[in-house]
């Protein structure tokens, strides 16, 4: 994900003037099945998920986990706008 912060930039300027829009949604860690599979990879025993869960939220800066829904109503939001007239 670093690549596209790095290059959102870049394509705002240079597709500017023919009026494209570019927006980068970079959640960092997601709340999803795959992590609770993780979960147990990494931490073994009955509170892995919750072990899990405070590591991350100590090293993600927004300390608390995304969701799905919270990804995709994002999105909706910045694509609304595309009807609109700058």
């Amino acid at each position: 994900m670093a690549v596209l912060r790095s290059l959102a930039p870049t394509w705002r300027s240079e597709l500017r003037d023919r009026k494209i829009r570019v927006n980068v949604i970079n959640p960092d860690a997601t709340k999803t099945p795959g992590i609770n599979a993780l979960a147990g990879v990494l931490h073994p025993g009955p509170d892995a998920t919750r072990e899990l869960g405070k590591y991350q939220r100590s090293v993600v800066p927004s300390a608390h986990h995304a969701t799905p829904q919270k990804i995709a109503d994002t999105a909706i939001f910045l694509a609304a706008g595309l009807t609109r007239s700058p």
